[in-house]
């Protein structure tokens, strides 16, 4: 399976009189335009997408949204695990839950999710064998890891990361 990390694009800052409820946040325009930027450089080194599962909150489903567009994936699933894992049992044990819909999803080739920080580094890292606290995933930023059937902890393989300062502002 290829897995892609996505983290969401730039987002509004946090303001609890616009958005009193954070998971409201949107992108902004300047985060939009960069990330769908930077899918035209990726998409052609990107399979096809088979599955996006997406946090629900407003700027990694707008995301998502995006990915599906410009990659013509299917339509986002919201996984609410990537919302918040928690912190209970350490970073394994939260890994491990953000492992959980893969191994659901067992026998796609190309698996898209999209979430927030710190997990997302959390969960790389996880599947890298890496120290936790490692990794840390750009807004914006894309990383692509090659894991077996079914996917585990600790056997993934970085193929390539993008940036998303690897496309000029538009």
């Amino acid at each position: 399976m290829e897995l892609f990390i996505v983290r969401h694009a730039a987002a509004e800052e946090r303001d609890a009189v616009r958005w009193p409820d954070d998971g409201l946040r949107p992108l902004t325009s300047r985060g939009r335009k960069r990330f769908a930027a930077l899918l035209a450089v990726v998409a052609d080194a990107m399979p096809p997408v088979d599955l996006v599962l997406s946090s629900g909150l407003v700027r990694a489903w707008n995301t998502a949204e995006l990915l599906v567009r410009h990659l013509s994936a299917p339509a986002p699933r919201r996984c609410v695990v990537l919302e918040d894992p928690g912190s209970n049992g350490g970073p394994t044990v939260v890994a491990g839950r953000m492992l959980a819909p893969l191994v659901e999803e067992n026998g796609r080739s190309a698996v898209a999710v999209v979430g927030h920080e710190p997990w997302l580094g959390t969960f790389a890292a996880a599947l890298l064998g890496a120290p936790d606290g490692s990794i840390s995933i750009r807004k914006g930023a894309i990383l692509c890891l090659e894991l077996p059937d079914p996917p585990a902890l600790r056997t993934g393989r970085l193929r390539w990361l993008v940036h998303p300062r690897l496309v000029a502002d538009t």
